[in-house]
């Protein structure tokens, strides 16, 4: 225990010190947030399914997956900004996640040369090409699409709410950040105080 208190000292002290740890703690989660954010800002092609379905997606249902890793972190980030408690995040996204598949694609070319009675000569090409889904088998038979790559929701919106939201400094910190962290139009975050109950 004397660790965890010493770390505590360390960070939430006022002292120039803790600042910078503070500073370098919040980097690291930022990071990590990058990392698992890899692919949600990349292109989608026409061979990924796409659903334009909204859901909206609480971290504190279902399994974990990306949409809940992100909104965990996310709530951590929040809660390390100055005059924010505890907040708890919802994230609006699409429905569902964008698949790749491979394809086998065969190409053939014809070229045909025929000559006619007046010496003249005519070419004819002919190209095709056709693409095939690559499919595995399991051992029970099931046949099951190759894929490639999947990617993850488009976050569509979020919704914040936070202890210290009362203040309008707060909120625009909280909205401008996180608009700013997922790409999104600050008017597509909402920040609403949470409400203090009393135990």
């Amino acid at each position: 225990m004397k660790i965890f208190d010493r770390l505590n000292d360390l960070i939430f002290n006022d002292n120039k010190n803790s600042k910078l740890i503070r500073n370098a703690i919040l980097l690291g989660i930022v990071g990590m947030i990058f990392i698992f954010a890899g692919n949600l800002f990349s292109e989608t092609e026409s061979d990924i399914s796409e659903s334009p379905e909204k859901v909206v997606i609480d971290e504190h249902k279902g399994d974990k997956s990306y949409i809940d890793i992100l909104s965990n972190e996310l709530e951590e980030l929040v809660s390390l900004i100055k005059g924010v408690g505890e907040a708890r995040v919802m994230l609006i996204a699409e429905k569902g996640v964008g698949k790749k598949y491979e394809y086998n694609i065969k190409e053939n070319n014809k070229i045909t040369s025929e000559k006619d009675q007046n010496e003249g000569e005519r070419r004819i090409e002919e190209e095709s090409v056709s693409k095939e889904l690559v499919v595995i088998s399991d051992s029970q038979g099931n046949e099951k699409p190759v894929v490639i790559r999947e990617d993850n929701p488009k976050i569509d919106g979020v919704l914040i709410i936070a202890e210290g939201a009362d203040s309008s400094a707060v909120r625009y910190k909280i909205s401008k950040s996180i608009s700013n962290f997922l790409n999104l139009p600050i008017y597509k975050v909402n920040v609403l105080p949470k409400e203090r109950r009393d135990k």
